[in-house]
């Protein structure tokens, strides 16, 4: 499944009755995510971003660049619409069936066209090694920058000094992949959002 049929997908499901308006929330809340995306593959009105899991979005926003996580649409798109072509067109590609199954998706659908091609990509280091490697894949595919995040796996002051300067250092890029300075009063904002998101999300 591609961007516009995930969309219509949460389109449908947006319009279903649903007793918990949590549930309603979370639908409206993935069709906007999804047409921001489409906006951006068919009309180029933004730079399209493909992410990983564990980079920080809020840069992004408060550059106007839209973000696309490949390995939550290969979720999704395979809980829509089952996975095992984009398993075998992984597998014909090379990838070894016992990699984790959601990257063998993202990798069958960026084989078979079915991710948006993005300006760039940005990865991060997290607590997932094989991330990077997929991700990799993704770059070659569509043959466009990318940069990679290093995040320590430690919270350690050491550590958060050492990410920060990640993060610092990635802005340049950012700034020349979009011909623009970050906002950083933007940025605020982004972080304010976000930190409201994680303190609702806990109650």
């Amino acid at each position: 499944m591609n961007i516009t049929q995930v969309l219509e997908a949460m389109r449908a499901g947006r319009e279903m009755d649903h007793p918990l308006e949590s549930v309603r929330l979370y639908y409206d809340l993935m069709v906007r995510y999804y047409e921001r995306i489409e906006e951006a593959e068919k009309n180029r009105s933004r730079p399209l971003a493909i992410v990983g899991i564990y980079t920080p979005i809020e840069l992004f926003y408060a550059m106007d660049i839209v973000p696309c996580h490949a390995e939550l649409h290969a979720m999704i798109a395979s809980c829509l619409g089952g996975c095992q072509s984009y398993f075998d067109t992984a597998a014909a590609y090379g990838t070894p069936i016992e990699a984790c199954s959601v990257q063998r998706a993202m990798i069958g659908m960026a084989k078979g066209g079915l991710l948006p091609t993005p300006d760039f990509i940005v990865s991060a280091a997290g607590v997932c090694d094989s991330e990077i490697k997929s991700l990799e894949v993704l770059i070659k595919h569509f043959g466009c920058p990318h940069y990679l995040i290093d995040m320590p796996y430690q919270g350690e002051s050491a550590g958060v000094a050492y990410y920060l300067k990640e993060l610092e250092e990635l802005v340049p890029f950012l700034e020349i992949q979009i011909g623009r300075p970050l906002d950083r009063g933007r940025l605020e904002e982004a972080v304010e959002l976000s930190r409201q998101a994680a303190v609702l999300y806990r109650q």
